[in-house]
């Protein structure tokens, strides 16, 4: 079944704020279901976005409701949240959002609320101050807020600031040379620029699905963060030396290309599933991971991958 992006992402937001499902998983199973590249792009978007602001979203929302929307409703408030952010934060015309989010409900089993939902966003779409409504915690966990204020009494704002500041996705160029790569992702109109710092690297400077960027799929990129890129130049790493990584999530480091030493086993530390992947990954390599992760791998510090407090 081919899928609007619109469906998706609500359909994603639900799973992850309700089913505390994964957002990797789950938005990588519905983004499989849409047949375009921009429409994957606008699906990931209006997740990722409506995940960062979302206490700012719901508060943005409550004054144009009569009552606050019920348990037994809630996607209908993800889905008005969701709008709200595709309105206000993207800037993405009225009539597109208030249009396609009415037929949403409809496919989601509430036909009956298209006449709420549509008087609803038309109300929002009227408002002359098209600005969220911040939360008081800027979005943050409540406990992460009062730790941020506490170790940065006069800086706190700033690092919630930061914190809403997107990262910018880095690729490591596994195949053929960064310039090629980089003349490829020009060609699709991808934009990206080469990391200063690292040979291979590439920094997209746009929000792109990763499964549609050229040579993926093959393995000609992957997804890694240039730090991690520059450990095994910085290491030294000669033949047979065995290598403790003691932050190995899924072993992205141990496929490095020049890491020539002993291929080890992924340790007892790691999930089943981090176990698979280092298996994956490692092409050879010499890094042993041992460390379990940490309960903070996945943080709420990386904007848009949190929606609960602790």
């Amino acid at each position: 079944m081919v899928m609007n992006p619109r469906l998706a992402a609500t359909y994603v937001l639900y799973d992850i704020i309700v089913g505390r499902q994964s957002l990797s998983a789950t938005l990588n199973e519905r983004l499989a279901a849409i047949d375009n590249a921009a429409d994957r792009g606008l699906c990931q978007e209006i997740v990722y976005g409506t995940l960062r602001h979302y206490p700012s979203l719901q508060a943005t929302l409550a004054p144009f409701l009569r009552k606050a929307i019920s348990n037994k409703n809630k996607p209908l408030e993800i889905l008005l949240c969701s709008a709200i952010y595709q309105l206000y934060q993207l800037k993405l015309p009225d009539y597109a959002v208030i249009n396609e989010s009415v037929a949403v409900v409809k496919t989601i089993d509430f036909a009956w609320a298209r006449g709420f939902i549509n008087a609803v966003l038309r109300h929002i779409a009227r408002a002359k101050e098209r600005t969220l409504t911040i939360d008081k915690d800027a979005d943050h966990p409540k406990w992460l807020a009062k730790k941020i204020r506490t170790a940065y009494p006069t800086r706190a704002k700033t690092v919630f600031a930061a914190n809403h500041h997107p990262a910018r996705v880095m690729l490591r160029v596994r195949h053929g040379s960064r310039d090629d790569y980089l003349k490829q992702l020009q060609q699709d109109n991808i934009k990206a620029i080469p990391h200063l710092d690292n040979k291979d690297a590439v920094v997209l400077m746009q929000s792109t699905a990763i499964s549609d960027l050229p040579e993926f799929r093959q393995g000609g990129v992957t997804v890694q963060d240039a730090n991690a890129q520059l450990a095994a130049n910085l290491l030294g790493i000669k033949a047979n030396m065995r290598i403790l990584d003691a932050c190995a999530a899924p072993g992205g480091k141990n496929s490095l290309p020049g890491v020539p030493g002993r291929s080890l086993r992924p340790g007892k530390g790691l999930s089943a599933r981090a176990q698979r992947k280092a298996q994956e990954r490692k092409q050879g390599g010499g890094i042993l991971p041992l460390c379990r992760r940490s309960r903070f791998a996945g943080s709420p510090m990386r904007p848009g991958l949190h929606v609960r407090s602790r």
